[in-house]
């Protein structure tokens, strides 16, 4: 696989992992209250941040598994089944708790700025979004894939800051159902690249199944 290639394969990963267009509904109930210049405040802070775990994660995250004493193997293996849970119920059309908790979001509600807490981490830019930069960087450990992902970070900030800045609009030209089944679609490629991540993760640590 090509640093290209590899980038392609990273975006359509993250895209359905972060999935801007399905999180619509809740940055919409978090800053009701909030006047237009508000909303948008927040969505280019919520990207903003996002960019910015992204980018530590992208440079730093294999410092910071080593320091833990965490493997790479066992870490593939957790982020598989942590996102395998965010497709389950990215399929059934709704969020998952793996995500952020229901008491998260309430917690939220009551809070003057929700950009960095819960929107950027841990709703979008969560667990099984960290999980997909360390286990495809630990394929290509490379400075120049860190460069294509950093690339592709950016990226895709710019569409979660486009998506959250015209929420309102998209989600009403889109309609209830666009939505869903559109989250569900991102579902389904989510559980098939999470069963890569988990398969991969456990042959390293069990080499006797391969």
């Amino acid at each position: 696989m090509t640093h290209k290639q590899l980038l392609v394969t990273y975006l359509v990963t993250m895209f359905a992992i972060t999935n801007p267009f399905g999180n619509l509904g809740i940055f919409i109930a978090l800053t009701s209250d909030k006047t237009v210049q508000e909303q948008r405040l927040i969505a280019i802070k919520t990207a903003f941040a996002c960019f910015v775990i992204f980018l530590l994660v992208t440079w730093f995250g294999d410092q910071i598994l080593n320091l833990m004493g965490i493997t790479v193997p066992a870490f593939q293996v957790a982020g598989g089944i942590v996102v395998t849970f965010i497709g389950l119920s990215m399929l059934q059309s709704k969020q998952s708790d793996v995500a952020h908790s229901p008491q998260e979001k309430q917690d939220a509600l009551a809070k003057a700025s929700v950009a960095v807490v819960p929107l950027a981490m841990p709703i979008i830019a969560g667990p099984g979004a960290i999980s997909t930069i360390l286990v495809d960087l630990h394929q290509f450990p490379s400075v120049m894939a860190k460069i294509w992902v950093t690339v592709g970070n950016f990226a895709l900030s710019i569409v979660i800051m486009l998506a959250l800045l015209f929420a309102a609009t998209l989600r009403k030209f889109m309609g209830s159902s666009g939505i869903s089944v559109m989250v569900r679609i991102m579902g389904l490629i989510l559980i098939a690249m999470a069963m890569q991540m988990f398969t991969k993760g456990l042959g390293a640590l069990l080499p006797g199944l391969l």
